[in-house]
């Protein structure tokens, strides 16, 4: 909420503020009768006729601005009402009164940061990989042609992928319209950001007239830590395959205005560098987000983490589509995951104002420009993907801040 202007010295109401708990405070409010009257006499006198409700709303508006002064440290969950409590009421002859929650961040709880473990992955850029890039530039600029034989390297696949945990009967997640273009072994495969090893190998010779159905390990970054590492399937169900009849290097030379090859290849190589910097930043970025869960002590409210886990059970009947009621296993899946997903964006909040750190919108572009070269998009095409989720790219730039402000206090060492 946004401070109003008040008609009343707001230091005359009675804010009564009770620690209940670690981080958690009861405020009690009482705005005298007296003021209560004045309030509505002076709007009156200025051609305001507010209704019970619009003074109601403005009340407790005042009255929280008056609070968060007076407290003057920051909030995560910000003021929240107490469980069981009906919303007051306006009366111009009885004091106005009712009773809030607020959390306070634990800023002078932090864990000093020093010495904290991360792993680095580092790959040498050699020339074997600007070359395979190259060759992946040239079928990026060739002559898409039918497919109806099995897979080759250079062949490109669409259509809907489902990442499945062995053991779970609902996907982890679900991505449509995924191209992948088939690529050497050793190739990392990135869908939906993650990162897969050892896909190439099963894809190269397929049968394209079947579902594909690919052994894999769930990707290090994946969000819920307990599922990393685990074993996994990958079910790719295509929709169209290409087979692409290679460009020459004159025409990708075209396309970039790059003069010669040999610095083509030097662009590349700054390229797959740049690359895999991000993706090994992203990857100790987690490294760094899953140690602070562990570190710093988060109660999320249950009015916050209820609405979080109901919001995500109706995205999930959504896409259940005909079955409208969750088993069990899927239910403690949602809870586990909304609180995870609460306690990062949380620890995000309050290291952003530990560290006085704040996200503009050139720090939302150019993280935006990072996801569209990490999965050959348009930047504006990646625009329009997260537009109904921009929170998420916020907190991608925050993070990324982070780790950057805390990076020369971490022992980084490589993998």
């Amino acid at each position: 909420m946004q401070p109003v202007n008040s008609p009343i010295d707001p230091q005359d109401i009675n804010i009564n503020i009770t620690e209940i708990e670690p981080q958690n405070l009861q405020i009690d409010f009482e705005v005298p009768q007296r003021l209560v009257k004045r309030i509505y006499k002076k709007l009156k006198k200025g051609g305001l006729d507010y209704t019970e409700q619009q003074m109601s709303d403005l009340l407790i508006q005042i009255c929280l601005d008056e609070a968060s002064r007076r407290i003057d440290k920051a909030s995560i969950w910000g003021f929240l009402p107490l469980v069981d409590t009906s919303k007051p009421t306006f009366n111009i002859d009885a004091p106005f009164t009712f009773k809030m929650n607020r959390d306070v961040m634990p800023l002078d709880q932090l864990p000093s940061f020093e010495g904290i473990q991360i792993k680095s992955i580092e790959q040498e850029i050699t020339d074997k990989l600007v070359d395979q890039e190259l060759h992946s530039q040239k079928l990026q600029f060739g002559n898409p042609l039918p497919l109806d034989g099995p897979l080759t390297i250079g062949d490109r696949i669409t259509g809907q992928a489902s990442l499945y945990m062995d053991g779970d009967e609902d996907p982890l997640f679900e991505g449509k319209n995924i191209q992948i273009e088939i690529r050497d072994h050793g190739n990392l495969l990135l869908i939906d950001q993650l990162p897969f090893e050892g896909l190439f190998e099963q894809l190269v010779g397929i049968d394209i007239s079947k579902k594909l159905t690919l052994q894999t390990k769930i990707p290090y970054t994946y969000p819920e830590k307990s599922r990393r590492g685990k074993k996994g399937t990958l079910v790719f169900d295509i929709h169209a395959a290409e087979k692409i009849e290679i460009a020459s290097v004159d025409k990708v030379l075209e396309h970039y205005g790059t003069p010669n090859e040999v610095i083509l290849r030097a662009q590349i190589k700054e390229s797959l560098k740049h690359n895999q910097d991000a993706m090994n930043q992203l990857m100790m970025t987690n490294q760094l987000f899953e140690t602070l869960k562990n570190l710093i002590d988060i109660n999320v409210p249950e009015p916050i983490l209820k609405a979080s886990i109901q919001r995500a059970k109706q995205n999930r009947i959504a896409q259940n589509k005909a079955n409208e009621t969750l088993r069990p296993e899927e239910e403690e899946k949602i809870i586990e995951e909304a609180k995870d997903l609460l306690r990062t964006q949380a620890i995000t909040m309050i290291m952003c104002e530990h560290l006085r750190i704040g996200v503009g919108e050139q720090d939302m572009d150019k993280q935006i420009r990072i996801l569209a070269e990490r999965q050959r998009k348009r930047p504006e095409d990646i625009k329009a993907e997260y537009i109904q989720r921009m929170s998420i790219i916020k907190n991608m730039c925050a993070q990324d801040k982070i780790f950057n402000e805390l990076k020369g206090k971490l022992e980084i060492i490589g993998a």
